[in-house]
């Protein structure tokens, strides 16, 4: 079952931007150690996600195809190019077929 990610226990967005300002390992470890597998963070606009749970990393890193990445990260496509770290959908979903037998230890 899906839920509005705002309706997790989250810190405000005021003490948040000092945390992450002053201490941003902190910040996560704090994140991790006070509130559930995903945190979201809301600042003006934007909306973010600190995942502190193996499984919904793993989901976001390997197996969705839907995962839309940060505006930050699409920004700098023009700069690094097409990688697994800028690409969505399908096409990163390709590349990360090919890149994966390097991962392995064989």
């Amino acid at each position: 079952m899906s839920r509005d990610l705002m309706t997790l226990q989250h810190p405000d967005a005021a003490t948040a931007l000092r945390e992450i300002s002053q201490d941003r390992l902190g910040f996560m470890q704090r994140c991790r150690q006070q509130y559930e597998g995903m945190v979201p963070l809301k600042f003006d606009d934007e909306m973010y996600c600190l995942l502190n749970h193996h499984d919904y990393i793993a989901d976001v890193l390997k197996d969705r195809t839907s995962f839309i990445k940060a505006k930050a990260l699409q920004q700098i496509s023009n700069l690094v190019g097409n990688s697994l770290l800028t690409n969505e959908g399908g096409f990163w979903q390709r590349q990360r077929r090919l890149a994966q037998p390097v991962f392995h230890q064989k």
